[in-house]
């Protein structure tokens, strides 16, 4: 995918992002997940964030799936597929 094609995509998504609500505080272990996130360049795939975090942490990539569709649902991240990968990209 294009460069043009990812910068498409991520301004699509942050366009139609919900507010996040900032006085839910996360637990440790998703904001652990976030700062993986911030401190890496957008988009970051599963595996680099399983690299960051999930391995230091002992996790097994199911886990920190959970954590990112949480992440999801509370509008702090959003993420695309392209082909068999998942992108992420905060929001937050």
């Amino acid at each position: 995918m294009s460069a043009e094609n990812v910068n498409g995509i991520i301004e699509e998504i942050v366009s139609r992002a919900k507010p996040v609500d900032y006085t839910v505080k996360l637990p440790d272990a998703e904001y652990d997940v976030m700062n993986a996130i911030w401190e890496g360049v957008p988009p970051l795939n599963t595996s680099y964030l399983m690299q960051k975090v999930g391995t230091k942490k002992g996790w097994k990539a199911p886990t920190l799936i959970s954590f990112l569709v949480r992440l999801e649902d509370r509008g702090f991240i959003a993420s695309y597929k392209n082909g068999k990968e998942r992108f992420y990209i905060p929001l937050a």
